[in-house]
Parts: C-alpha cells; structure tokens; sequence
C-alpha cells in the first residue's frame, strides 16, 4: 500500500523518527564513502541539499505529502551524523 508508511518505531512522534533514523544512516555511509574517495563529492553539502529535495519532492509525488516535521527530521539526522562523525574522527587522530 503506497498510502502507507511503515513504523520502524512505535513513538509518540509519528513517522518523522524513520526519517531522522533514515538519514542518519544515510548520512553515515555517505561520510565513510567520502574518506575513501574524496574527489567523489563535499558529503555533507550534497547530503543536506539531497534530504531538503527528497521532502520536497513529496509535493509531487502522488500518494505523499510534504511535512515540515519529516523534512526537520531529514536535516537533524544529516547533522547528527555529520558531527558524531566528526567527533570519532577527531579522538582518533
């Protein structure tokens, strides 16, 4: 059913926390690949514009719809791994 959004979490917020889980995951991956290839892309840039698009994109898609709270999510969880990662970087070196 494309109507419906799976819960990776039952929470009081609703569908927002599989976006941030979503992202975060994404993001954690993105920032590995980009140690190994650095010439591929700057990750976070690409990363945060790429989860402010995929909300939008929510506009047009047909069965979905654009949330403020899913697209805050989306950023939150491109930011939170951007500084987590960050932050084991700098303790190991």
């Amino acid at each position: 059913d494309l109507g419906k959004q799976p819960n990776l979490i039952s929470n009081p917020f609703g569908a927002s926390i599989n976006h941030l889980i979503f992202f975060f995951y994404l993001s954690t991956h993105g920032f590995i690949v980009n140690l190994k290839y650095k010439k591929l892309i700057y990750s976070f840039s690409f990363l945060f514009c790429a989860s402010i698009f995929f909300e939008l994109l929510h506009l047009i898609i047909p069965n979905r719809a654009f949330e403020l709270n899913d697209l805050l999510a989306n950023s939150l969880g491109v930011v939170s791994a951007f500084f987590i990662f960050n932050l084991i970087r700098k303790f190991k070196s």
